[in-house]
């Protein structure tokens, strides 16, 4: 990046533009850099409540993009990547049968649940329907099932 910002604003006016000149909303850079669209408002108009941690993540997330391109493969990154890309790298190092599941209404993992389980040799996906984040919590009977299936197909 060229651009040199010396106050909160200016790094305001820089992601801001920098957004737009990919074509993306706030959402959408959301999605690519892990942070919720409000995160994003919040740096893009200088919220003074905008964490420099936030802001940092951001533009690692922007510096690894190059690596994992496609919705799903950047919708992973942002959920692996927030301490380094090593955990997305590591998927296709995976050796062992492996169940990668999702509720169908966490709509924020689903592209990550799919990359990863194209990653991950071995991988089951399974998407529950009707339950959020927390699967297990939202659908105990269905997440039940999906792991004893799983875990049954082991033993075969």
């Amino acid at each position: 990046m060229a651009d040199l910002a010396r106050s909160p604003k200016q790094i305001g006016n820089i992601f801001c533009r920098a957004r737009k000149q990919r074509g993306w909303s706030q959402t959408q850079l959301g999605e690519r850099a892990g942070p919720h669209q409000e995160t994003i408002s919040l740096i893009e108009t200088s919220n003074p409540t905008t964490r420099i941690n936030t802001i940092l993540a951001v533009l690692a997330a922007e510096i690894r993009l190059s690596e994992h391109r496609g919705r799903a493969g950047l919708a992973a990154r942002g959920m692996l990547a927030s301490y380094g890309d090593h955990l997305i790298r590591s998927l296709l190092t995976i050796a062992v049968p492996t169940l990668v599941l999702a509720g169908g209404e966490d709509t924020n993992f689903l592209a990550a649940t799919d990359y990863m389980a194209r990653k991950t040799p071995n991988a089951t996906k399974v998407v529950i329907d009707g339950a959020g984040h927390a699967a297990n919590l939202d659908a105990p009977a269905p997440f039940n099932r999906a792991v004893e299936a799983f875990l049954t197909g082991l033993a075969a």
